[in-house]
């Protein structure tokens, strides 16, 4: 039996004021996170669509991962586009949840993934990798889409696809706000505790 962490109440008040091709990516500054795919694919991803603008934020826990893209999104000559924003405070987070279009995370593993849960409760389609607990939290196709762990491909194909399709994005947005109150705590309280109540019946 399964009982997932909730999240922070804030975000299912948030007002969802989406910038047009701004996306956003949460996760710690580290190799796990999958940021440096991520810079890959949105390489693709300017081809057709010049003028995004993604913010990656996250605490630091990885400094020379942090330079490397750094340096990437230079070589790449994408800093215009892309803007790394480390140890953000949280009302500057919240803000770039509510101006977001599309949330994205190219994660090499997670367990439950709290900034999914939280991006479904903000009303954001999502965007990230079939590992760990992920494809748990989002369904593809129906609230988000998942590719392989380095498959930046897949994964720059999925982006366009929601950047070009507002309908779907629309259909995403409104699945993530239905499906988001299972991290709402006071349901996952309730939860525990009838769980709880059927092991004590049961002994």
């Amino acid at each position: 039996h399964v009982i997932p962490q909730g999240i922070n109440p804030v975000f299912y008040q948030l007002e969802s004021l989406p910038i047009k091709e701004h996306l956003l990516s949460v996760g710690s500054i580290s190799r796990r996170k999958g940021h440096l795919y991520l810079i890959e694919a949105m390489v693709k991803v300017r081809q057709q669509f010049p003028d995004f603008r993604l913010s990656i934020i996250g605490s630091v826990s990885d400094k020379d991962y942090l330079e490397n893209l750094q340096t990437r999104i230079r070589i790449t000559g994408l800093e215009q586009n892309i803007h790394i924003i480390p140890n953000a405070p949280f009302e500057q987070i919240l803000s770039a949840y509510s101006q977001a279009e599309i949330f994205v995370l190219h994660s090499q593993e997670e367990s439950q993934g709290i900034v999914f849960c939280e991006a479904m409760a903000a009303g954001k389609p999502i965007i990230g990798t079939n590992v760990g607990g992920v494809p748990w939290v989002v369904e593809n196709n129906v609230n988000g889409l998942l590719s392989d762990y380095g498959d930046i491909d897949t994964f720059a194909k999925h982006i366009i696809t929601l950047l070009t399709d507002e309908s779907l994005r629309k259909k995403m947005e409104q699945a993530n706000r239905v499906k988001s109150h299972n991290y709402d705590w006071k349901i996952i309280s309730e939860e525990i505790i009838y769980l709880y109540n059927v092991l004590i019946t049961n002994h």
